[in-house]
């Protein structure tokens, strides 16, 4: 029992030296997690393979056929995003470097797994396999006293990320269940649905002035959010190991799809920054007017994901090797905008109706690797993973709303068991690869409801580093 609560002092004590070494505590790459539970964060997310607990009903189902004993998991990470983005938009002004500054998110998931007979078990798991928040600066200031002040003290092209991003949210939650069927002693099949609860918020700086007008004056900023949710997106996962008796080796697969997300919420715009005095006393340069039951709308296209891999066994070494591809629908993500109008103080009143999102996706594909280590058979198991990720973001279309890179990732676990309990760490860090998009390149546009949208707002060099920890707790009867 000592060695227990040593072995479990020294996990708990390296989460919190990542914790506290670590600048930001950041999520990976694309819309889900490096890892969905400490055990897949120490593999690298490699895991069609190897996972059996509550991870398994969204990587592959059919791995719950490898034990039969009643299990229950609980799992507790953090997740941030750290993303530096040194803008190019007011060139020849430069502006330095900027990193987004969201707290982490704490991330909690569970599950349980029982045998029934001698060849079906069922599950149900708790999951939160998409967690994403960014948070850039922005100008301090918004109203002035007298508007014949000047409006800040701070240089105009400061905060460039600003029309491209303030802030974004996105998350992904919910319930699924779960079974798989040992069809043959070497061959298991599984199925899992899940019930989604997904939430998206969207914050820029629409510009609410004429072509005529100063380029990019703060005076006609104007803070736009679109909040959207659906609680109700259900998804299907199928999946299969294979086993062969004869061989030291184990195969799987899996085909994880979701329906796209129709998120339904408010949107918000407020007045312009900057105005003027006039004969009946202060006016705006453009007053936004969100009328009662407006609304936001928005289609999130939800990726086919397959993945695939292969476990090689030895009395004390395991080396798992994995890939997946998500295939994604190359359409515009545009919010659909009721109910919305801005004036102008030398103009008719404007009704907004699309704006477009900050952000794309496009197909993305990752390579996994992970190297299991009985350090102690029985008792404690280490771990360590690779993988290279590309990043979901097209490159013309990168931008502070939404800079996902492509990425190296390495990771290290450790499995500590005794008398039916297993404590699980696990520690991925990653190096977003850096990408440099000139101005002629950039396909975000400012949002700009009174003229063209001719300036864009996502030029300059994007890049980051990444971390993910997960301290899990399983008990088995």
């Amino acid at each position: 029992m000592r060695a227990v609560h040593r072995t479990a002092f020294w996990l708990v004590a390296l989460s919190m030296w990542a914790l506290a070494s670590s600048p930001t505590l950041s999520i990976a790459q694309g819309l889900d997690l490096a890892g969905i539970g400490a055990r897949a964060i120490g593999h690298a997310g490699a895991a069609v393979v190897s996972s059996d607990d509550h991870g398994a009903l969204l990587y592959n189902p059919a791995g719950m056929a490898r034990r039969r004993e009643l299990r229950i998991q609980i799992d507790l990470g953090i997740a941030d995003r750290d993303v530096r983005h040194a803008s190019t938009v007011f060139e020849p002004e430069t502006t330095g470097e900027v990193r987004e500054q969201a707290g982490g998110d704490l991330i909690l998931s569970a599950g349980i797994q029982r045998g029934i007979g001698r060849r079906v078990v069922i599950g149900a798991s708790y999951l939160s396999p998409t967690v994403v928040n960014l948070a850039w600066a922005v100008p301090l200031v918004y109203d002035r006293p007298p508007f014949d002040e000047p409006l800040f003290e701070e240089r105009t092209h400061d905060f460039p990320q600003r029309y491209a991003a303030t802030h974004l949210s996105l998350s992904r939650r919910g319930p699924g269940v779960g079974i798989s069927f040992r069809a043959l002693p070497s061959l298991a099949i599984g199925a899992s649905t899940f019930l989604w609860d997904m939430r998206l918020t969207e914050g820029r700086t629409a510009w609410g002035g004429f072509p005529e007008d100063e380029p990019f004056s703060r005076d006609f900023d104007m803070d736009f959010v679109a909040r959207g949710r659906d609680s109700a997106v259900p998804s299907l996962a199928l999946g299969l190991l294979f086993a062969p008796e004869s061989l030291p080796l184990e195969l799987g697969a899996s085909l994880f799809w979701s329906a796209d997300g129709n998120l339904e919420g408010t949107p918000s715009l407020r007045d312009s920054r900057g105005g003027i005095e006039t004969e009946e006393g202060k006016a705006r340069y453009a007053v936004a007017n969100v009328y009662s039951g407006a609304l936001a709308k928005f289609r999130l296209p939800m990726p086919l994901v397959a993945r695939g891999g292969l476990r090689l066994l030895t009395p004390r070494i395991a080396l798992e090797l994995a890939g997946e591809l998500a295939k994604t629908e190359p359409t515009p993500l545009d919010w659909s905008v009721r109910g919305v109008t801005l004036t102008p103080i030398a103009g008719d009143e404007k009704e907004l109706r699309v704006m477009p999102a900050a952000f794309s996706f496009q197909d993305t594909y990752a390579l996994r690797a992970a190297l299991e280590l009985d350090v102690v058979p029985g008792f404690l198991t280490m771990t360590l993973g690779y993988a290279f990720s590309r990043g979901s973001s097209p490159k013309a279309e990168l931008s502070a709303a939404f800079a996902d890179l492509d990425a190296h990732l390495v990771s290290i676990g450790a499995e500590a068991r005794v008398s039916g309990a297993t404590l699980i760490f696990g520690l991925a860090r990653s190096s977003l690869v850096r990408e440099v998009v000139g101005k002629a390149d950039s396909q975000v546009f400012v949002l700009s409801p009174l003229g063209p949208q001719a300036a864009e707002a996502g030029s300059g060099t994007y890049s980051g580093s990444a971390v993910q920890v997960g301290v899990s707790l399983e008990i088995a009867r």
